[in-house]
């Protein structure tokens, strides 16, 4: 299997969680911004690829569905310090 730094199907998302920064993605967001139907997969694939990614409970859509936000872990830490 790829690295997920050059496999062209998990660099999409990595890039776009990097340029969102501290205010991250919601899978919506991450597919649109990728052109895929499979954010929530691709963030797991990159989690087993060693990638820190966070999780924020954000609430309910108006469907009522739960809205997570996810970010790249190394950025929140790294504002921290």
């Amino acid at each position: 299997m790829k690295s997920p730094i050059t496999s062209d199907r998990l660099q999409k998302p990595l890039a776009a969680l990097r340029a969102a920064g501290r205010d991250g993605l919601t899978p919506i967001e991450l597919n649109r911004i990728c052109q895929s139907t499979r954010a929530s997969s691709d963030l797991s694939e990159l989690r087993q690829h060693g990638i820190l990614i966070e999780k924020e409970y954000v609430g309910k859509s108006v469907g009522g569905r739960r809205v997570f936000r996810y970010r790249l872990a190394s950025i929140l830490h790294m504002e921290i310090l």
